[in-house]
């Protein structure tokens, strides 16, 4: 019988990112795009958080591309990555709450929970929050249910955050204060580093990164 590795020390609420995170979103997007508009992108190649600059799509293309990407089948294929689901059920197994924070149009709501209780995504809360302002250009994809707005984060008490985009990992560390894992994609690379804002390559560094944070280890 396997023995659990050790957890590093653990913070009491935190504050994870579903897509590029919990899941691989990107991957699935570049099948997708490729189904869809016949354009082969590599992974490596989306290095701006802009999928009309990344994908080579006008407006009109991008819309439609959102509407695919969002659509029930299409969230449902998505696979965990390595490590998140077991570091989430650590976490809850020693009191951690764990409130995935998306920015996923609120009309995904039934999709997102059922791949979540598919995968046994040990969560909290689920909690859609507008993270790109003005619901990502996506209102007609609310069904009328509003989003969390991003100032409302900061009062929920976060020791942690786990993200993948830098625009809001930057907001997440330097106006909220909360320290941040950047989970490592190519379109957040040009982000350093700075203070309590690490980028991790795995699942494993996020809990590594909790060890020195909670053990004194990290800067303040």
């Amino acid at each position: 019988m396997k023995s659990r590795p050790m957890m590093m020390a653990a913070p009491k609420r935190v504050y994870v990112d579903l897509d590029d995170v919990i899941c691989d979103t990107g991957i699935d997007l570049l099948a997708l795009l490729e189904q869809h508009f016949g354009r082969h992108v590599d992974l490596e190649d989306v290095t701006s958080w802009d999928l009309g600059v990344s994908l080579g799509l006008d407006q009109q293309e991008l819309r439609q591309f959102m509407h695919y990407a969002h659509e029930p089948k299409v969230l449902q294929q998505h696979r965990s990555r390595p490590g998140a689901v077991e570091q989430l059920s650590r976490w809850s197994d020693v009191g951690v709450e764990v409130w995935i924070v998306t920015g996923r149009p609120t009309q995904t709501f039934a999709a997102t929970r059922s791949w979540l209780q598919d995968r046994k995504v040990a969560h909290t809360r689920l909690i859609f929050a507008d993270k790109y302002g003005n619901y990502g250009g996506l209102q007609e994809m609310t069904d009328g249910v509003e989003a969390m707005p991003m100032e409302q984060i900061a009062g929920l008490g976060f020791d942690l955050a786990v993200e993948d985009s830098a625009a809001v990992a930057g907001v997440l560390h330097d106006e909220l204060e909360i320290p941040v894992a950047l989970m490592d994609q190519p379109w957040n690379r040009q982000m350093e580093d700075a203070g309590r804002l690490r980028r991790c390559m795995t699942w494993e560094e996020v809990d590594q990164m909790c060890g020195d944070l909670f053990s004194g280890q990290m800067e303040p």
